[in-house]
């Protein structure tokens, strides 16, 4: 959702993997549903598990908790250190240092979660003033 949402907002390189993930899965139900609410276009999204993802020296790794910072890092193994990291939450007016993955949880939790990765999306996009669309 994340990267649908930053990429809507500016033409800078963004893409996403997920941890917990198969290859090629389409969004799931919660997903959709929020997506269908904000009109967000999210049906041609495939996941990308971590490890088939290509890191690039100088990315800017996103997580959403710090254990996946972690997790990502011991991934990349040297490549990490020529690499930033950053927790979405901390991009949103009030600060979450812990989103919790919203699948499998109440409606009402995954919609705050999915509103504050909409939020910090949007803040990163507009972090890259120079590539607006």
């Amino acid at each position: 959702m994340a990267q649908i949402i930053f990429t809507k907002t500016t033409d800078f390189p963004c893409a996403s993997f997920g941890l917990k993930t198969q290859i090629n899965f389409p969004p799931s139900v919660e997903a959709q549903r929020w997506a269908r609410s904000e009109n967000i276009q999210i049906m041609g999204h495939k996941t990308t598990r971590l490890e088939d993802f290509s890191f690039m020296s100088g990315d800017l790794i996103v997580g959403f908790e710090p254990g996946h910072i972690d997790r990502v890092k011991r991934t990349m193994g040297p490549l990490a250190d020529n690499c930033q990291f950053t927790l979405a939450g901390l991009w949103c007016r009030t600060k979450i240092a812990y989103m919790h993955d919203p699948v499998a949880r109440p409606a009402q939790y995954f919609d705050r979660c999915f509103s504050a990765i909409q939020e910090s999306a949007n803040a990163l996009a507009n972090m890259f003033p120079a590539s607006h669309k």
